[in-house]
């Protein structure tokens, strides 16, 4: 949705609840607050709301300066026909209000501006407040897609099926490609030159086991070492006396 829609939309709602009223004012017929000030919703969801004399005053005479409001020369406070508005500053409406100020305004009538409804870009949904819409209208069925966003034509390459979906077959290989090229690959287990702790595997210093697979020499009797000393101790803690 683009600003200017938005900004059509809000037009053609504010003026359609506008209508002529006695002594030429224009009545506003929608919702109002309970001193009688017309009220208008800012922006839809947000929940801040301003009065309808503030926009139409804003629209079709200019911006309200800053510390002013807007006074109803007319006194009718749902009254948004701009000769009947004027900005003032906060005292002079209070004075005005003390007062009772009634100064002449124009009573003949006056066409009030109009707008087209707005034609909203999105179609109108199948199901509109849990029920089946009547202005609902099945779209137009979309035609054979026959190349990739990438312009393979899918019958040269063909496709493969993905999910639901299908995929360019072309487009799946190149990427497997692209990942395997990425992938490095660590070697193959019995390939390796020297044993984790960095010892060759030459003919001297491998040890080939009988199930299969190999070890290094200097790693076995190291950890055969260790265990002939850890067993020495123990022994020797458990044959002291106490």
């Amino acid at each position: 949705m683009t600003d200017s829609w938005t900004d059509e939309k809000r037009k053609w709602s504010f003026w359609s609840k506008v209508i002529q009223g006695p002594n030429g004012c224009w009545l506003w017929i929608g919702s109002t607050r309970k001193n009688g000030y017309g009220s208008l919703t800012r922006k839809k969801g947000t929940g801040v709301t301003s009065t309808v004399h503030r926009f139409s005053y804003t629209e079709l005479v200019g911006p309200i300066p800053e510390g002013h409001e807007v006074d109803h020369l007319c006194g009718v406070r749902n009254c948004v026909r701009p000769e009947h508005l004027e900005a003032v500053t906060i005292q002079e409406n209070r004075r005005r209000r003390d007062i009772v100020y009634r100064p002449l305004v124009p009573t003949d009538e006056r066409p009030i501006p109009t707008y087209s409804k707005p034609t909203p870009k999105n179609p109108p949904r199948r199901i509109k407040n849990g029920k089946p819409n009547p202005n609902w209208t099945p779209p137009p069925p979309k035609p054979e897609p026959t190349h990739c966003k990438n312009g393979h034509e899918y019958d040269v390459v063909g496709w493969i099926k993905n999910g639901r979906g299908r995929t360019c077959a072309a487009c799946r290989a190149e990427s497997s490609a692209k990942q395997k090229a990425k992938t490095i690959r660590k070697p193959c287990h019995g390939t390796e030159t020297h044993c984790p702790h960095g010892h060759p595997y030459s003919p001297e210093n491998t040890y080939y086991r009988k199930r299969g697979g190999r070890e290094c020499k200097t790693c076995v009797n190291a950890r055969n070492r260790a265990g002939h000393h850890r067993r020495a101790v123990l022994q020797v803690l458990t044959s002291s006396p106490r």
